[in-house]
Parts: structure tokens; C-alpha cells; sequence
């Protein structure tokens, strides 16, 4: 057969920007309140482009054919996005256009302009395309080679033991062999395991749910720092963003994401922020919604402080780990509270 070379030169989108992060640490909150600023799209998923970066880290796609089809994928979204075509209206769920602090803007692209139409409109507007991703900054070469100075990665992190009976919960046993899990696996000893367990394959079947959350998010930091320390020249392209001084103080960090993706505020950044319940007087006074709860969030106890909080959460961990992953996990904590942030 003929060596063929796939290509797509032509880029329709003019900035994107990923929402990134590992599971539980809040991005869905950022997510609601980012589409407030201006030129930036509601939020919305792909698992395509996540799942082509997980192929290009399991060597299973070469890095062009990686760069087109991400590109492709990406046009294609904001495509038909622009025309309302494949817009979640489904009002329960957190991408839905109802969660969008203008949700009449989706509703009248239905009758809007479509097709090639719609072309010379996004060229003239240049939307911000807006996607959360989960925990790609670490495999994120393919999406470099994609869009280069183009993309944007807000890169949510927050105290491991707020994150970590999520990814235990919906990761770690819910997901495991299930129809639902959408992120790529392999085969070891003839079983389906994630692809972020390469590397350590007999210790994620060994391993119960809550000690694979851990060695998870050990592993996913160390490749985070990887990458920064090998792509000096795209600091300026990634805004780390803690959870906890966010919801604690978010008009800072506000003015910060306007500046980095050179957007502005709106008449409903504010509304949007209080629809999310920030800024709090308490890191875990989430919204109770039925997702958040099915997830593993609970209300906080009213008589615990935030360091109680933090204390209870840690004992919970404890009962579940062994020994040495309890240890491991106490070392991620400290390395957090140290450097980040500390009740």
C-alpha cells in the first residue's frame, strides 16, 4: 500500500483552553464560572482528544497522525458548537447550556447561522474554545504538537485528601471494567487497566481502590513536574490555580485568568461566582448537588474547623490504606500544606 501522510494545515479555532486536573479537585466549579468571561464557549468534554493523548503515551499512535486527528477534533467541536448542533441541553447535567451563565446565547444558535455559514462568524468573533480535561497537562505532547501558542491549560490542583475518595470512589472501583469508562485501557495478565497504571500494572491489580488513588496521585504529579521541568518555554502558557485560596479569595485569581487568556469580565462574572458559592468561609462548603454527593462529597461538619476537617478526612484514609501507602499519602499531604496551602 501506498505511504500516505495525513494532514490538516488549516486551523479553525483561535484559542483553547483546557480546564485540567485530576479527579475531585474542582474544575467543574471553574468551568461554570470561566464561560462568565468574555469570547470563552460553555463547557464541554471530548473524550477523542483525551483518549488520542492516552494512545500516543501507550506508543499505540505516532505523534503527526496524533497532531491532525486533535486538530480535527477540536475544529469539529467548535464547528458545531457554534450552530448549537451537539450542545448538551440536558438541565441536570453540569455541561448543560442551562448551567451557562447565558444559556439564551445556545438556545438562539439553534436558528442561527449553520454550516459554511457559520465559518466567516467564528473567524470574525474568534471564540474561545473551552474543554475540561482529566489530568492530560501530564501526557499533554500530542496536544502541544496540536495548537502550540494557542492553547491554554488552567491547571486546578487541591489538597489530596479533599481529591481523594473520589478518584478511590469513581475511578479507582466504580469505573474499573465498567461499560462507562470511557479513558483508554490495556491488557495485563488478562485484565483491563488504565492506561495511567502503565508501569506499575501488577501493583494496580494488587492494590484495593484507595491505595491506587494513591500511587495515582503520586504518579500524576511526578509527570506534571516532568513536564515542566522539560518545557521551560511554555510556563506561560500553564496558570496553576489552588482550589483552596480560589474559593477562599477568587476576585484575585479572577483577574488573574483574564489576564492569561486576555479576555474580560462580564455582567455575569459576578453572578457566576455566587451561583458556585465562592468566595466561601469554608474550603468544603460545596454546592450539594446529586453528582457531587454520588461522587463521595458530604457537608461539612459545622463544628469542625477547616484543620478538623482536614484531620478527619486524613483518619478516614488511614483505615483504608496500608502502612506504606498511608505514609505515601501523608508525604503528598505535607508536600501540599507546605508549599501551597495550609488551614
Amino acid at each position: 500500500m501506498k505511504k500516505v501522510n495525513i494532514e490538516r494545515n488549516e486551523l479553525l479555532l483561535d484559542q483553547l483552553v483546557l480546564v485540567d486536573g485530576l479527579p475531585g479537585n474542582g474544575k467543574t466549579l471553574f468551568s461554570s464560572i470561566i464561560p462568565s468571561l468574555s469570547k470563552i464557549e460553555l463547557l464541554s468534554y471530548s473524550d477523542q482528544i483525551e483518549a488520542i493523548c492516552e494512545y500516543f503515551f501507550l506508543g499505540k499512535i505516532k505523534l503527526k497522525e496524533a497532531t491532525t486527528l486533535i486538530r480535527m477534533f477540536a475544529d469539529l467541536k467548535l464547528y458545531n458548537q457554534s450552530m448549537g448542533r451537539n450542545v448538551n441541553f440536558r438541565k441536570k447535567d453540569l455541561s448543560s447550556v442551562y448551567n451557562y451563565p447565558n444559556s439564551k446565547e445556545y438556545e438562539n444558535r439553534l436558528n442561527g447561522p449553520g454550516d459554511e455559514n457559520i465559518i466567516p462568524i467564528i473567524k470574525k468573533n474568534k471564540p474561545v474554545l473551552h474543554l475540561a480535561t482529566h489530568n492530560k497537562l501530564g501526557y499533554s505532547k500530542p496536544l502541544w504538537s496540536a495548537f502550540e501558542e494557542k492553547l491554554f491549560f488552567l491547571e486546578i490542583i487541591r489538597h489530596p485528601a479533599y481529591m481523594i475518595t473520589q478518584i478511590s470512589k469513581v475511578l479507582m472501583e466504580d469505573l474499573v471494567e465498567n461499560v462507562r469508562n470511557w479513558s483508554t485501557q490495556f491488557s495485563y495478565k488478562n485484565k483491563a487497566i488504565p492506561y495511567f497504571a502503565m508501569g506499575w500494572e501488577a501493583d494496580f491489580l494488587n492494590l484495593n481502590p484507595t491505595e491506587r488513588s494513591i500511587r495515582f496521585i503520586n504518579d500524576y504529579i511526578d509527570k506534571v513536574k516532568k513536564f515542566k521541568s522539560d518545557n521551560h518555554q511554555r510556563s506561560n502558557q500553564v496558570l496553576t490555580i489552588p482550589f483552596e485560596l480560589f474559593v477562599l479569595e477568587p476576585k484575585r485569581y479572577v483577574k488573574k485568568i483574564i489576564k492569561f487568556l486576555n479576555v474580560k469580565a462580564t455582567k455575569l462574572t459576578n453572578s457566576a461566582m455566587l451561583k458556585q458559592n465562592v468566595p466561601r468561609n469554608k474550603i468544603a462548603d460545596g454546592i450539594d448537588l446529586e453528582i457531587y454527593r454520588r461522587c463521595g462529597w458530604k457537608k461539612p461538619i459545622d463544628k469542625l474547623d477547616e484543620s478538623d476537617e482536614l484531620d478527619l478526612r486524613k483518619k478516614n484514609i488511614q483505615e483504608l490504606a496500608s502502612k506504606k501507602h498511608y505514609e505515601l499519602f501523608n508525604y503528598l499531604c505535607e508536600s501540599y500544606e507546605k508549599e501551597i496551602w495550609s488551614p
